[in-house]
Formats: C-alpha cells, sequence, structure tokens
C-alpha cells in the first residue's frame, strides 16, 4: 500500500470520492468523541492529527520534538505545446532549479509526507525556466487531472477547473486543496497526469507542485 487514508484502512478505498458509504463514514468519524476533521486546519496541525496513522517509532519521534514538521512545495515543470496526453512528473526526471525539485517522480526514501494541497498554472516560454506562471489557461482548464501514487489513485479524473482561482483574491493562484490529505510512503513512485480535449499551444509550460508537510526519520 502506498497512501495511508482513512478509506482505504475501512476497506472504501476503492469507491468513488462521493459514493454514500464513503459519506456516511465520514460522518460518523467526525460525530465521534475526538474526531479527526481537518477542515480548516493548518498542514502542521492536518499531519499531527492524522499521526495515529504512521508507524509508531514515527509517531513517537514527533511526539517527543525528535522529528520536526516542515512546510515544503514539491514541484515540477512541463512543456506541453502539441500534445493532449501529459505526464507532469516522470520517472527521468533529476532535480533541476526551475525545472523539478524531485528526483525520479519519488518522494525521498526517510520522509513520511502528508498531501495537503495541490497547484497548477501555465504559461507560454520558450524556455520554461523563465515562464511567467499565472491562473491556467482555457484550454487546460478544460481539460482532466489525475494523481496516482504507487498503485493508488488519489485524485481520479477531476476537472482542470479545479484550479481556476480567478477572481477568488483568499485563495493563492491555482490552489486546490477540496480533497483528503494523504500520507504517501516513501520512495513512493508520484504520477500526475493531465488530459486536454485539444494540443496545448506551442510552448506552453505547465507548474505542477504538491504543498506537503514532510517529517525526515532519522
Amino acid at each position: 500500500m502506498n497512501l495511508i487514508n482513512n478509506s482505504e484502512l475501512l476497506g472504501l478505498g476503492n469507491l468513488p470520492p462521493n459514493a454514500p458509504a464513503k459519506r456516511e463514514v465520514k460522518a460518523a468519524m467526525r460525530a465521534k468523541s475526538g474526531a479527526i476533521s481537518t477542515k480548516g486546519a493548518t498542514g502542521k496541525a492536518m499531519y499531527e492529527r492524522l499521526l495515529y496513522l504512521l508507524p509508531p517509532d514515527i509517531q513517537k519521534a514527533v511526539k517527543a520534538g525528535q522529528l520536526q514538521l516542515v512546510d515544503e512545495v514539491l514541484y515540477s515543470v512541463k512543456k506541453i505545446g502539441g500534445f493532449r496526453d501529459h505526464e507532469l512528473m516522470e520517472s527521468g526526471d533529476n532535480k533541476q532549479i526551475g525545472m523539478t525539485n524531485v528526483d525520479k517522480q519519488k518522494i525521498e526514501a526517510n520522509k513520511w509526507t502528508l498531501l495537503v494541497a495541490i497547484q497548477m498554472l501555465s504559461g507560454v516560454a520558450a524556455n520554461p525556466t523563465e515562464t511567467a506562471f499565472d491562473v491556467c489557461d482555457k484550454k487546460i482548464l478544460n481539460g482532466e487531472f489525475e494523481l496516482e501514487v504507487g498503485n493508488t489513485v488519489i485524485v481520479p479524473n477531476v476537472s482542470c477547473a479545479v484550479f481556476d482561482t480567478k477572481g477568488r483574491a483568499e485563495l493563492q493562484k491555482g490552489m486546490w486543496s477540496e480533497f483528503d490529505p494523504q500520507f504517501i510512503v516513501p520512495n513512493t513512485e508520484i504520477k500526475p497526469r493531465l488530459k486536454l480535449s485539444a494540443e496545448a499551444d506551442a510552448n506552453t509550460n505547465v507548474y505542477f507542485a504538491m504543498h506537503v508537510v514532510s517529517v525526515a526519520k532519522n
């Protein structure tokens, strides 16, 4: 298992996100004493509330202050001009300033990471590192996005309209967090996919980012 989440632990991992069974279980969990709702919580607060899902040694070290929680942004920039289907992280990727800070589409082996938000922006430039990224253009917003980690789909073919933050000054550009936070097991492949109904314009570049909270195991 590559993702740790309440739905999988309850045997509901293969159901659609809005399935009645999932909604009922979540409602029941929130109704219990000591509920673990993460709505409105910061990333670090979410991590602490869901800490019980991690291995005992990690739980103990975090509670004792031996491990620190750190906010991070894991990102990748890809040229998508002329194509419809795009892998936004790939196994051949190597860390390069301005292009990605993730090696071979995997989180480092010693990190337990909680995904709390996803961001997607686009822009046009011949050199991707010189792109002025902004809210995605219409061709991208009309497309679909999917995120798979290992063999587990976190985001199943959602409309890219979720990344449209125009007119919403309270949000960071292109930011989306309306999904259950997920722990990602270290050294697991991250497979974000962008599917468009029409080819992207020439020299179009996409910035994909995972906003996470991480802790390193000594």
